[in-house]
């Protein structure tokens, strides 16, 4: 019985070992009206920043980090200030008569400017999780080359 209750246990402790995967998937939650990207891992919906957090914690994720980073923090900056710059005129115009527009005209350009940056992060941030996914392996690029060859010019695939 003695023997029992511990070959019991140690198969109960193996598989408790085996309950917690490091590498959970990551999942891109589609944008819905009025509402952001979201990222999905163990059921759990992060926010960009949480996502950074979570790649700034592993440690073979350190490539894809700063550049994450860098393209958040400029589409944050750029749509703070437009947003700033974009009510500043409108609230001016409630107590005065003449309220100075141009700042509102450079709040939309600020807007502008960032959506780039939005795009660029929503780029990196999809290569990111493919590769967190793939369990750290770069997915092949395929090329293709114009060659000539001597049957003649052709497209070559290299991938």
């Amino acid at each position: 019985m003695k023997k029992f209750l511990i070959i019991a246990l140690v198969a109960f402790a193996h598989q408790l070992c085996f309950a917690q995967n490091a590498n959970e998937q990551i999942e891109l939650v589609p944008k819905r009206f009025f509402k952001d990207e979201a990222y999905r891992k163990c059921g759990i919906e992060m926010t960009p920043t949480q996502l950074m957090q979570v790649f700034k914690d592993d440690p073979k994720m350190t490539q894809f980090v700063k550049p994450l980073a860098l393209n958040y923090a400029g589409e944050a900056i750029l749509k703070a200030v437009g947003g700033v710059l974009i009510f500043w005129p409108l609230t001016e115009s409630i107590y005065r008569d003449n309220p100075n527009w141009n700042l509102a005209y450079m709040g939309v350009a600020c807007y502008l400017v960032a959506i780039p940056f939005q795009n660029g992060f929503s780029k990196r941030a999809k290569s990111a999780i493919d590769y967190y996914n793939s369990g750290y392996k770069q997915a092949s690029r395929v090329s293709f080359n114009l060659q000539v060859d001597s049957k003649g010019l052709g497209i070559a695939m290299k991938f």
